[in-house]
């Protein structure tokens, strides 16, 4: 078995629609080794491609991505990033609250189930959240 120090940076942005928190993000990840990286809170309705490998300075290649919703498209998004040579992810699951993958180790036959959330900041949706998370569940 091969031995894999994966490496993963989570945060919550409170929006990427800024060019100051953008930057930061650039900086982070380009100081980092990270292998996957979660950006909760995005507040955007759209990513492209150019833009999610600007995020990382092109350091993670990969990327999915769950919009940001309400009635301006900017309530909650997530923004799943990964380097494809260090894993595959596959079999993606957009919630309403989440993005799930089975993700695949190259050097080793490893894989898990990875989901990245961003819940609800009004308790009236909490009861939906928390439910489609129990139903991510493996039975």
């Amino acid at each position: 078995m091969v031995d894999v120090n994966l490496e993963i940076l989570s945060w919550n942005m409170r929006g990427l629609n800024q060019v100051a928190r953008r930057n930061a993000v650039v900086e982070t990840i380009s100081s980092t080794s990270c292998h996957l990286a979660f950006l909760q809170e995005t507040k955007l309705h759209s990513i492209d491609q150019f833009l999610a490998a600007s995020l990382s300075g092109n350091k993670l290649d990969r990327f999915s991505f769950k919009p940001a919703g309400g009635l301006h498209g900017t309530r909650g998004g997530i923004l799943l990033l990964w380097d494809s040579n260090t894993l595959e992810l596959s079999n993606f699951v957009l919630g309403d609250f989440h993005i799930s993958a089975t993700a695949t180790l190259k050097e080793s036959p490893s894989s898990f189930l990875l989901t990245v959330v961003y819940g609800p900041t009004r308790s009236g949706r909490r009861s939906a959240f928390l439910q489609e998370i129990k139903n991510l569940k493996p039975q």
